[in-house]
């Protein structure tokens, strides 16, 4: 059952069993790393931007293994994504995280709230209406980035940016300071 899941993970995201690591691209790495990583299922599979590096047909193609894994085998996944094509009926629940942390909306997807539509979003999904009129929100509040996280940091226990320094010989380079 392994081999079988390996070569369907293969085949879907393009990958060749024989590669090495040298000579391939920065996309046919990213593409095995995901085969490693789904070879086997676990209860809780969390993915942070896997999608955005497939063409669309791979990405359908994980989207739709991934919800193979969710209803036959009970794994929850988590996947955190800024591309949105065929999401729309995919998940079961959303987490908005607004700018600065706060959490927009938390819920099952039946709850979430409808955007009004504009004549540029006319065509896309409800989803991607939704995250933009959210995404906009967000870019309309007045928001002093650096302070107010330093703020956040200084509530939770932790340090303002600019109390720390980097050692010497932590620059950019390991020959220069900063």
């Amino acid at each position: 059952a392994l081999e079988a899941r390996r070569d369907r993970l293969c085949s879907m995201l393009e990958v060749n069993p024989s590669w090495t690591v040298v000579g391939t691209s920065d996309g046919q790495q990213r593409r095995v790393q995901l085969v490693l990583a789904l070879m086997k299922p676990r209860s809780l599979t969390i993915l942070d931007e896997a999608t955005a590096d497939l063409d669309l047909p791979s990405r359908y193609a994980l989207l739709d293994l991934l919800r193979e894994d969710s209803e036959l085998l009970g794994v929850t996944v988590v996947l955190c994504a800024q591309a949105l094509d065929g999401l729309d009926g995919w998940m079961t629940h959303c987490v908005y995280l607004q700018h600065g942390g706060d959490i927009g909306f938390c819920g099952p997807t039946e709850e979430l709230p409808v955007a009004t539509s504009s004549p540029v979003l006319a065509e896309t999904s409800p989803f991607h209406r939704l995250v933009r009129s959210w995404l906009e929100a967000d870019a309309d509040k007045e928001v002093d980035d650096v302070p107010s996280e330093n703020r956040r940091r200084k509530a939770a226990g932790g340090v303002d940016a600019s109390d720390t320094s980097l050692p010497s010989g932590w620059g950019w380079r390991s020959n220069r300071d900063p």
